[in-house]
C-alpha cells in the first residue's frame, strides 16, 4: 500500500507541481483510520523509510522529505494522542498530548 503514496505524490506533483491536494487527502484518511484505531509504530516507521527510499532519486525529492516528514510527524503525534486516551493518562497528560498534536498541525 505505502508504494501507492508514492504514485500519488508522483502524480499531483506533475499535475501541479506541488503536493498540497495529495497532503490534505493524506492528513484527513490518516487521522480517520488512527482514530479508528489502525495503524501503528512500525506502520509509521516502514511509511517513512519505505517513501524515503522510493523518492530517492527523484526531481521533487526535496518537497517530498518535507510531505514524508509532515505525516510521519503527524502520526506520531496521533499514535501519542491515542495511547493517552487508551490508558487512560491523567488529564495533564491528555492535554499535553492534545497540545501537542494542535501544534504539530500549525507547523
Amino acid at each position: 500500500m505505502i508504494p501507492i503514496f508514492h504514485d500519488m505524490m508522483d502524480w499531483e506533483q506533475r499535475r501541479s507541481g506541488n503536493f498540497k491536494q495529495v497532503e490534505a487527502k493524506l492528513i484527513d484518511k490518516l487521522d480517520s483510520l488512527m482514530s479508528e484505531g489502525k495503524g501503528d509504530e512500525t506502520y509509521r516507521e516502514l511509511f517513512n523509510s519505505i517513501l524515503l527510499k522510493k523518492i530517492e532519486r527523484e526531481t521533487w525529492r526535496e518537497s517530498g522529505v518535507s510531505l514524508i516528514a509532515t505525516v510521519t510527524r503527524l502520526m506520531e503525534r496521533l499514535l501519542d494522542y491515542r495511547d493517552c486516551m487508551k490508558m487512560g493518562e491523567v488529564d495533564g497528560k491528555k492535554i499535553g498530548c492534545t497540545v501537542s498534536l494542535l501544534v504539530s498541525n500549525l507547523d
